[in-house]
């Protein structure tokens, strides 16, 4: 799923096996504020970064998600630039890339709570 410039919440959306080039193997959002909850990333891959999740210029929360066996050079399950937000109750098992094998984030002011 690519979203560019919006304000959306995605809820409940089972992510798996996916595939891109670049970056966001599940989900990319660029300058997008909103939320992600209760969605599962499972199996996604890219060349790039994030391979579940991708945020640039992201403003919102990550909650109550499942990231399973993502891999990316950078950011395996989620990678974050230009973010501000929190990612809270998600578990992150088998994600594996370079750098930040979980998540990778640059220039933010991200929390964590992680289960």
């Amino acid at each position: 799923m690519y979203q560019n410039i919006g304000n959306i919440n995605v809820t409940g959306v089972l992510f798996d096996s996916n595939i891109a080039t670049g970056s966001g193997g599940g989900l990319f959002q660029n300058s997008f504020a909103g939320s992600v909850q209760n969605c599962t990333f499972t199996n996604n891959r890219v060349g790039g970064s994030g391979g579940g999740l991708f945020q640039n210029n992201y403003r919102g929360n990550v909650a109550t998600c499942v990231f399973n066996t993502n891999s990316a050079r950078s950011g395996g399950a989620i990678y974050q630039n230009a973010a501000t937000g929190m990612t809270s109750n998600s578990t992150f098992n088998g994600n594996g890339a370079e750098k930040g094998g979980a998540i990778y984030q640059v220039k933010g002011l991200c929390k964590g709570m992680f289960a």
